[in-house]
């Protein structure tokens, strides 16, 4: 039985840092290709993306609701901006690719956060000790 516990906490904390880790990654790309193309940025949104993904990984549930619902934000805001045609002239292809990995990146974690036990195993040692 332990050694079952312990394989689900080693599975849990690879897939979260493995996702947090790729969340922040991406996050960075789409700032920096944001503010090289002359494309607003949103600085403030990239820090509390941050923050939310490092209190993820220190095993804080309200971090991963707020990720969760914030993906879900995302995503919708930006899919209307697609079907309005409010972005697709201010995106280069680059930074439109790296946008759609992002937001890829992020409805997949919202997923494993919500469904995986050994990811929510993990959450729960690491806020509980």
């Amino acid at each position: 039985m332990n050694d079952f516990i312990a394989q689900q906490y080693r599975r849990g904390r690879t897939l979260a840092r493995g996702l947090t880790l790729l969340n922040l990654a991406l996050i960075l790309i789409v700032e920096i290709l944001s503010l090289r193309e002359g494309v607003y940025s949103n600085l403030l949104g990239s820090i509390v993306w941050i923050v939310i993904c490092i209190g993820i990984y220190l095993g804080s549930v309200k971090a991963k609701w707020v990720f969760i619902v914030f993906s879900i934000l995302n995503m919708l805001l930006f899919i209307c901006g697609l079907l309005l045609s409010t972005i697709s002239g201010q995106f280069t292809t680059g930074l439109f690719i790296v946008s759609i990995l992002t937001l890829v990146c992020q409805l997949v974690t919202s997923i494993l956060l919500i469904s995986s036990s050994s990811v929510n195993d993990f959450l729960y040692r690491q806020a509980n000790g």
